[in-house]
């Protein structure tokens, strides 16, 4: 896989589990904007991307397919932040000249979006719009763990205090199926599957959390 497409890769990630983490944060309701305040959040993703190359006799071809899933909790409650959601780019050139890019983002039913818990295989099945698929994913290699935490401290509007950890845990994989009626064959088809657990707490004195640095 391109250098370009992890970094694709990455922002999917990154973004989803930011956006998990924020709409987690909770405080409490009755504290007044004087009094010291405090905050937490815990979320997770789940996904995979794939990336499919292949050139024939007339034409080369690129695939790009991510499947994410989220979830955050909320005063110790679980809860799922949307569906499933699943992004497809196409491009083709032709060696005559002229070139396609179609873009497809399709939110599906998580009996439809399976992702193995150790991330051993992951299947996505869509029936939905003008791009169907069915892709199956399984990894060839050891998962890999990656993650630290980090300690924030401001001033800004009174003391803050912000401890975050993130742990994310990645296994390369190949994949094969259909995608937009184009079949995909292991041999060729690169992919990365994901799980990221995101969990911070922080307090904080009147006037807002805007942390100064690190």
């Amino acid at each position: 896989m391109g250098s370009t497409t992890w970094n694709q890769v990455g922002v999917v990630a990154v973004s989803l589990v930011a956006s998990a983490a924020w709409l987690s944060v909770v405080g409490p309701a009755q504290a007044s904007p004087e009094e010291p305040q405090s905050y937490s959040h815990l979320s997770g993703s789940t996904g995979v991307c794939g990336w499919f190359s292949q050139e024939f006799a007339d034409r080369f071809e690129t695939v790009n397919l991510c499947g994410i899933d989220g979830v955050v909790v909320r005063d110790g409650d679980p809860e799922q932040v949307a569906e499933p959601l699943v992004l497809i780019d196409r491009y083709a050139c032709s060696f005559g000249g002229g070139c396609m890019a179609e873009h497809h983002e399709i939110v599906v039913d998580r009996r439809d979006f399976v992702v193995d818990p150790m991330l051993r295989q992951a299947t996505i099945h869509t029936a939905a719009g003008a791009c169907a698929v069915e892709v199956e994913f399984v990894g060839t290699s050891a998962s890999t763990p990656h993650g630290g935490v980090w300690e924030y401290h401001g001033v800004q509007g009174g003391p803050t205090v912000d401890v975050s950890s993130e742990q994310t845990l990645t296994r390369p994989a190949q994949w094969w199926g259909k995608v937009c009626g184009q079949f995909l064959v292991a041999e060729v088809g690169q992919a990365n599957m994901w799980r990221t657990l995101v969990a911070g707490t922080g307090r904080y004195h009147g006037g807002g959390h805007d942390a100064e640095g690190a």
